[in-house]
């Protein structure tokens, strides 16, 4: 059963950015296990690697291969013993090789868009009425990710959640003319480094000049630096603690000013937006 948890600060925190009014606000909403809900009816991880990993298209060697990395590489994301730097290495790490093995078995652009046609994105329930929300308002929302940036954008054309005011700063492959992946980068966006420095350079960060005011929505801890080196005046922190236990609830309201458990709904921050823009 979903719970909403709140910190010492979050009233505070509200109640200036209401004040403010919805045209100082911007939203940055972490995109898989956020947008998208932690898992499928049939298990399967709703990621943009996720659904990659599980496609009929792709042959077992990749499977294999992939999920050997994913048992390997999460545990440490998720350690709270190693240090960011450690943890950064690794992060990066994972994200080569995983890119080194889509390009060994041919992944391609007309095989990128099967999948997401193939196996659609599962979406967290209230995604369409909160960026509907915040489009009426025109209040932007940035989705930073350490997925597929062709990936998440395809999901979300596929839902109509593409709109004007949708920006998606991630990991964008560069393709040859016939469709194989030729390179991506020229940075890992991975969890670990999601911050300003991946949004200079991007058409986001003429926005985000203009907007002293954030929300910001993850599901990991990490997600909180997704706002440093950033300019603003109140920042206000939301965590999905998907799989539930106390002392990962210690963990989160540490970090997040509000959570919401149980890979729950996005009802509330729908809330926040209904009274900052007064619809």
């Amino acid at each position: 059963m979903t719970k909403i948890y709140k910190n010492k600060d979050f009233e505070d925190k509200l109640k200036r950015i209401i004040k403010d009014g919805e045209e100082h606000l911007h939203l940055i909403i972490d995109f898989d296990k956020t947008i998208t809900k932690e898992c499928t009816s049939k298990g399967v991880r709703n990621t943009s690697f996720g659904i990659i990993q599980k496609s009929k298209l792709m042959p077992q060697g990749y499977v294999k291969e992939t999920n050997e990395f994913y048992k390997y590489y999460h545990d440490l994301e998720m350690s709270r013993t190693i240090s960011q730097k450690e943890k950064t290495k690794y992060m990066i790490e994972w994200w080569v090789r995983v890119y080194e093995i889509m390009k060994k078995y041919n992944l391609n652009l007309n095989q990128i868009k099967e999948i997401v046609k193939e196996n659609p994105f599962i979406f967290r329930k209230g995604t369409k009425n909160l960026f509907d929300l915040c489009e009426k308002a025109n209040i932007p929302i940035l989705i930073f990710s350490a997925g597929i940036t062709q990936v998440i954008e395809l999901g979300l054309k596929h839902e109509n959640l593409n709109q004007k005011n949708v920006h998606v700063v991630s990991n964008k492959f560069e393709f040859n003319e016939d469709g194989s992946i030729n390179n991506f980068g020229p940075i890992v966006v991975q969890s670990q480094n999601k911050d300003e420095r991946i949004v200079r350079g991007t058409p986001y960060e003429k926005i985000l000049k203009k907007k002293r005011n954030v929300i910001v929505i993850g599901d990991l801890p990490a997600d909180v630096t997704m706002t440093r080196g950033m300019d603003h005046d109140n920042e206000l922190y939301i965590g999905l603690l998907n799989e539930f236990s106390e002392e990962k609830l210690k963990q989160y309201l540490d970090n997040f000013d509000a959570v919401i458990t149980h890979d729950g709904p996005f009802d509330f921050v729908i809330d926040l937006i209904k009274s900052i823009s007064k619809q």
